[in-house]
């Protein structure tokens, strides 16, 4: 089964990095980029490492950005 310690380092760096400058973007708070990261490993936790959605089909990294992001984004506009 697919975890965060079997990813691809360099793709989990390549989020963070987008992570932070989409942060920066939004003008959010300097850990706002690691609240999001954190909360998609809280939900790979939760979900047993996404194994519902991977049986969907999804790749466990993609399933990973996207709620990362998601989080992100619900950041923003609870800044606002």
């Amino acid at each position: 089964m697919q975890t965060i310690d079997t990813q691809n380092h360099y793709e989990l760096g390549d989020i963070q990095k987008r992570l932070k400058e989409k942060a920066k973007e939004y003008n959010l708070h300097d850990t706002a980029w690691m609240e999001a990261y954190q909360n998609a490993e809280y939900t790979a936790v939760e979900t047993n490492n996404f194994e519902e959605y991977i049986k969907e089909g999804w790749a466990w990294i993609d399933i990973f950005e996207r709620i990362a992001f998601d989080s992100l984004d619900d950041s923003f506009f609870h800044e606002i």
